[in-house]
C-alpha cells in the first residue's frame, strides 16, 4: 500500500533541516521505520552585477528493503537509493540495540558517488555476512548522503558582465534513511528419540519423535521438522526419512549399519521456524544389523506399491534410499 503526505517547500525555513520519520506497524506487533531529512532550497539567480544567491544541492535517500527480519545464519543485504544533484559521499552506520557499532561488512561502508550517476537515483547496497549479529538483537541500518555542493555550472548572459560561473554554497546538505530489523535465531535444544533402539535391516519398524525445541518468539511458530539418517556422518551423505513437515513423529525402516561403525545408524532432526531459520540440534544412534531373510526385490516392489497407492511420496523416497544404501555402500 502507498500513503502520501504532501510537504510544501514554501512553508519550510531554508535555514533549517527537517527530519521526517514514517513508522509502519503490522497487526502482529512488528514495526519498521525509515527517516529522511529535507531542507528548503533557495533558487539560484544569475544577477546582472555578477553576484549569485545560494543554491543548496538537492539530496535524498530511501531504504528500499522491505524485510524487517533476517536469519542469523544467512547473508543478507540492505538496499537503498540515493539521488543528488552534486557529487555525494554515501556512508552507512550500524546501530545494535540502539548503540552505534563498528561492524565488518561484505561491501564498502563509505563510497564517493559522482553526480553523473546520482542525478536519477543510484542504488547503494550494504551486504552483511551470516552470524555478524547475535540472534534476538535489533539492528538499525542508516544510510547517509552528504553533499557539500562543490559542483559548478556555467551560464551565458547578455548583460555587461558577460559569461559568469555560478557556484553553490559550501554548506553541507545531509539526508539519511534508516531501517530497523530483527535478527532471527533458529529453534534450539531439541532432542530426538527412537524406539526400538536396535533391530534388523529393512524389516524392523522404528518410531522416531522429536520434542523440547526452544524458540522464544511466538511469531516463529509453527515449527517444521526434517528427519534424516546417515550410516557414516561426515563421510557419507545424509538421506531423508521425512522431508520438511510440521509432523514431529515418523516411522521408518533402515538399511544395515556399517560393520566398521558397529552397525550404528545416526538419526538427525533439523527444526525450522516459519522464517526458514533452522538448526540440527538433535541426533541419536540406533543399531541396525543385516537380515539375510529380506529379499530386496520384494521389499522394493511391496513398499513402493503401497506408498504409491496411498500417495505417500515420503515413504517412496525412504524405500529407494534404504535400498540404495544397502546396494551401493562398500563396507
Amino acid at each position: 500500500s502507498v500513503a502520501t503526505v504532501p510537504i510544501y517547500g514554501s512553508a519550510l525555513n531554508v535555514s533549517w533541516v527537517y527530519g521526517v520519520t514514517v513508522t509502519v506497524r503490522s497487526s502482529d506487533g512488528r514495526t519498521g521505520s525509515t527517516t529522511v531529512t529535507i531542507q528548503g532550497l533557495q533558487t539560484a539567480t544569475d544577477t546582472s552585477d555578477g553576484s549569485s544567491t545560494t543554491t543548496l544541492p538537492q539530496v535524498s535517500t530511501e531504504i528500499t528493503t522491505q524485510e524487517v527480519r533476517f536469519n542469523v545464519n544467512a547473508n543478507f543485504s540492505i538496499m537503498s537509493l540515493i539521488q543528488s544533484s552534486d557529487d555525494t559521499n554515501a556512508r552507512w552506520e550500524i546501530f545494535i540495540d540502539g548503540r552505534n557499532q563498528s561492524v565488518d561488512a561484505n561491501s564498502p561502508l563509505s563510497r564517493w558517488l559522482q553526480s553523473l550517476y546520482t542525478q536519477s537515483s543510484m542504488p547503494v547496497a550494504l551486504v552483511m555476512q551470516a552470524y555478524t549479529f547475535v540472534a534476538g538483537s535489533v539492528v538499525s541500518f542508516r544510510i547517509y548522503a552528504e553533499s557539500s555542493g562543490t559542483s559548478t555550472s556555467t551560464s551565458t548572459s547578455t548583460s555587461t558582465s558577460g559569461r559568469r560561473r555560478l557556484q553553490t554554497s559550501s554548506g553541507t546538505v545531509v539526508s539519511y534513511s534508516e531501517i530497523s530489523v530483527t535478527i532471527n535465531g533458529p529453534p534450539t535444544d531439541g532432542d530426538v528419540t527412537c524406539l526400538p533402539t536396535s533391530g534388523a535391516a529393512l524389516s524392523t519398524k522404528f518410531a522416531l519423535s522429536t520434542s523440547n525445541w526452544v524458540d522464544t518468539n511466538p511469531a516463529d511458530f509453527p515449527l517444521r521438522y526434517e528427519f534424516q539418517y546417515s550410516l557414516a556422518p561426515g563421510v557419507l551423505p545424509s538421506l531423508t526419512i521425512q522431508s520438511l513437515s510440521t509432523l514431529s513423529t515418523v516411522s521408518s525402516q533402515f538399511p544395515a549399519g556399517l560393520q566398521s561403525y558397529d552397525y550404528a545408524v545416526t538419526l538427525f532432526v533439523t527444526a525450522y521456524d516459519v522464517h526458514d531459520a533452522g538448526s540440527t540440534a538433535a541426533q541419536t544412534n540406533i543399531t541396525v544389523t543385516m537380515d539375510s531373510s529380506v529379499d530386496l526385490t520384494s521389499y522394493v516392489t511391496d513398499n513402493l506399491a503401497t506408498s504409491i497407492a496411498s500417495g505417500d511420496v515420503s515413504t517412496a523416497f525412504q524405500v529407494l534410499g534404504n535400498v540404495a544404501s544397502m546396494v551401493n555402500v562398500v563396507n
